[in-house]
Order: C-alpha cells, then sequence, then structure tokens
C-alpha cells in the first residue's frame, strides 16, 4: 500500500467513525464503545431523561430576575456591575441625582465593546461605588438607588 491509499483508507475510516457518532448521537443509546484495527472509539452522553430534570427549573430558588426585584425592595435598589471591565461615569451622574428606571448611569468597556449601565429602578442616587476608569468584577456594587 502507498502512502496515498494509507490516506485514502484513514479518510474512509474518519468518514465512517463520523457516521457513527451521528447515529449513535440522534439513537436513544447513552454509551457506546467500539474497539477494531486500531481504533477505540468511547461515547456517553446524557440520557434525555436527565436533561429534562435539569432544565426544569428548581421552584423553591428564586430566579436571578426575583434576587434582583427583592434587592430593589430592601433599602433601595443595588446596581451590580454584569460583567468585568473597566468602568466609565456618564457626565451629570452623581450622588443626590435623581434618576428615571432605564436611565444610562454608566459604561463598562470589555473586550473593547461598550455595555451600558442603566438604573433598574427610578429614585434618588444614593451611592456611587466605582471611579472613572476603575476594573470592576462581575456582581461588584457600583450605585445605590433608593
Amino acid at each position: 500500500m502507498n502512502w496515498s491509499q494509507k490516506g485514502m483508507g484513514e479518510m474512509m475510516e474518519f468518514d465512517r467513525i463520523m457516521e457513527l457518532i451521528f447515529a449513535i448521537s440522534e439513537s436513544e443509546l447513552t454509551e457506546f464503545e467500539y474497539r477494531g484495527n486500531d481504533v477505540e472509539l468511547c461515547m456517553r452522553k446524557e440520557s434525555k431523561e436527565r436533561k429534562r430534570q435539569r432544565d426544569i427549573p428548581d421552584p423553591d430558588k428564586p430566579s436571578l430576575e426575583t434576587e434582583k426585584k427583592e434587592a430593589c425592595v430592601k433599602e433601595g435598589c443595588l446596581v451590580k456591575s454584569p460583567m468585568v471591565g473597566i468602568f466609565y461615569e456618564i457626565e451629570g451622574i452623581m450622588p443626590g441625582t435623581r434618576v428615571e428606571k432605564g436611565q444610562l448611569l454608566g459604561n463598562i468597556e470589555a473586550m473593547k465593546m461598550m455595555n451600558e449601565i442603566k438604573a433598574e429602578q427610578a429614585g434618588r442616587l444614593e451611592e456611587i461605588f466605582v471611579k472613572d476608569g476603575q476594573t470592576v468584577e462581575y456582581a461588584q456594587p457600583m450605585f445605590l438607588i433608593k
């Protein structure tokens, strides 16, 4: 067998393996093992039942939206950073400023993109916890609105 024939044989083997992977992924099988011709193939996937159970929300666990609403009801609304990045202030936004729900409070630059930080409720801006140009972490408190 010359090199081109060997390459063609390996390619056919690869095609068969890919077909097998597709067939297994579409089937009800959750585990498959194959050994032969210097090839060992082992595949495992989550059963559809386990996947469905994982996708069902836990009624006892509050959702992120619920937690946000609860945080805004107690002692004002704490606006937290939704990502890691560099905070940039907006002119005119300072403690004591009256803000409306959805009003722009600042920007976070992450991966060369500007992301707007908006007020989650109307009220008076009590406190600003971050400075212009400061690196912020995920979930870091940034503003307190009462």
